[in-house]
């Protein structure tokens, strides 16, 4: 009984490694695949998806590794590229830094210049951030 045991257990793991090889040779890099419990298998291609951000900027799927590792490019004058997660960018919480966040009219952008260090607000970020409240509040 226990050699029978030992060769079905051979058997199915030479099995599951013949499928695994055709499965990874059937689907091609950048593609997800989930499997449903009626035993399906479920193909879904996601770069080109395009969302919103909660800014109303247009976002772009242009790589996607797997779910908890995607590149965005926003689709506006800039093109920035941002890594995040695909539960974000279906919530749309993935942030542009061109978005016209400060006061609706002025956007952080890339550089040297933080607006936080540790925890708190730089006084350079707070000073432009009231300069702006003066002129458009």
């Amino acid at each position: 009984m226990l050699i029978g045991t030992k060769r079905n257990t051979a058997l199915i793991n030479l099995i599951i490694t013949i499928l695994h090889d055709l499965i990874k040779s059937v689907i091609p890099q950048n593609k997800s695949f989930k499997t449903k419990i009626g035993g399906d298998l479920k193909i879904e291609n996601r770069i080109g998806e395009e969302r919103k951000n909660n800014f109303g900027t247009t976002m772009k799927i242009i790589n996607y590794r797997n779910c908890d590792d995607i590149v965005v490019e926003f689709q506006d004058q800039y093109k920035y590229k941002k890594n995040t997660t695909y539960a974000n960018f279906r919530r749309g919480q993935v942030k542009n830094p061109y978005d016209k966040t400060a006061c609706g009219v002025g956007c952080v952008g890339e550089g040297k210049y933080l607006t936080k260090e540790n925890g708190r607000s730089t006084k350079l970020y707070s000073c432009w951030i009231h300069m702006l409240e003066r002129c458009y509040y």
